[in-house]
């Protein structure tokens, strides 16, 4: 499936690489396990919370974790340019024990841009869901 650790295939590096296993992937999906320890020592906790909007970025390493994964051509980074139709079930993530996963699904690509909908979920239970436009640098 791949070679080399995930964060070789992201533009991420130490604590800020979330993703820590694919669970599942193909042409226009990706699913995957987030570590275990990332409310442990996240730069993104307020008040040793996490809240649900900053798990949007844990979706957007997804995104270019399945970029990497079906690109034909060597990695190029990516700008997240738009969010839509973002819906919000919970203000903070609920517990610090939970099984999380990142999960995307491509819409749209072009040689420029692609678009995904993706949503990040603690348990069974979403966090947070909607659509992300992304432009390649």
């Amino acid at each position: 499936m791949m070679t080399g650790p995930i964060s070789n295939l992201l533009p991420h590096s130490g604590e800020m690489v979330f993703i820590d296993r694919i669970v599942d992937w193909g042409d226009e999906f990706l699913k995957g396990a987030v570590r275990g320890d990332f409310l442990e020592r996240n730069p993104l906790l307020v008040n040793g919370r996490m809240p649900a909007l900053c798990c949007i970025e844990i979706c957007a390493q997804a995104m270019a974790l399945h970029g990497a994964l079906i690109s034909d051509e060597a990695a190029r980074g990516g700008l997240l340019a738009s969010l839509r139709n973002i819906k919000i079930h919970s203000r903070f993530l609920a517990s610090e024990e939970a099984a999380c996963t990142a999960e995307v699904h491509l819409i749209m690509k072009t040689a420029k841009s692609c678009a995904y909908e993706f949503c990040f979920m603690s348990d069974q239970d979403r966090v947070v869901e909607g659509q992300a436009g992304v432009f390649f640098q």
